[in-house]
């Protein structure tokens, strides 16, 4: 159990309410594949390749500091991970959303929030010669109707300022999956985290 938190917690990275003020019309449902679950995500995010942004990033008019942030990143997932969803802002490239597929299911509770939070204490890897700092700024355990999830926000700084990288890891009654979020406009996402819907 603690080695399937850790592959997870590694990449990934108090109930809460939600807003009256949702507005739907600019979000879409993503479906996971081969999975019962489905995301509500921005509606300008779009399903890519990592080839594909690799390209995207490689035509833009990026610095190569931001550039090399943004590969770097991506040959994190890759390393760890197989099976995987990739989105990307098509107005700012450098927001993604990425989504680690189903995988084993994973009981969420507090004891399980620490463990989450000490492992990415002990395992935090991100560049340094990129990052300048990293810090973990929230951590909640959420219950929702059907399914609960583990929050970790971090904040980074680096030469262009702060970025939000925010994990969630979502536990349905038979499943696990993750959801993370990249923003450089300070938005954690949870207001769409917490209308997962759960599909018959």
């Amino acid at each position: 159990m603690r080695s399937i938190l850790f592959a997870l917690v590694v990449i990934l990275m108090s109930c809460g309410g939600q807003s009256n003020t949702f507005d739907y019309s600019k979000t879409k449902q993503y479906a996971v594949p081969e999975s019962n679950i489905a995301f509500v995500i921005p509606k300008e995010y779009s399903k890519t390749t990592i080839d594909d942004y690799k390209d995207l990033m490689y035509s833009s008019d990026f610095s190569d500091e931001i550039i090399t942030i943004q590969i770097n990143t991506l040959n994190n997932i890759v390393s760890k991970f197989h099976k995987f969803d990739l989105l990307v802002d098509t107005v700012s490239l450098e927001n993604l959303i990425w989504i680690i597929r189903s995988g084993p299911h994973i009981e969420l509770d507090r004891q399980m929030l620490n463990m989450a939070v000490e492992l990415y204490t002990q395992n935090n890897s991100f560049d340094s010669l990129i990052i300048n700092k990293e810090k973990l700024i929230d951590k909640q355990l959420i219950y929702k109707d059907g399914f609960n999830y583990i929050k970790l926000k971090m904040e980074q700084e680096y030469f262009r300022g702060i970025r939000l990288v925010s994990h969630y890891l979502i536990s349905t009654d038979d499943k696990t999956f993750g959801i993370s979020f990249i923003s450089t406009e300070n938005k954690d996402y949870q207001e769409y985290v917490n209308r997962t819907i759960l599909l018959k």
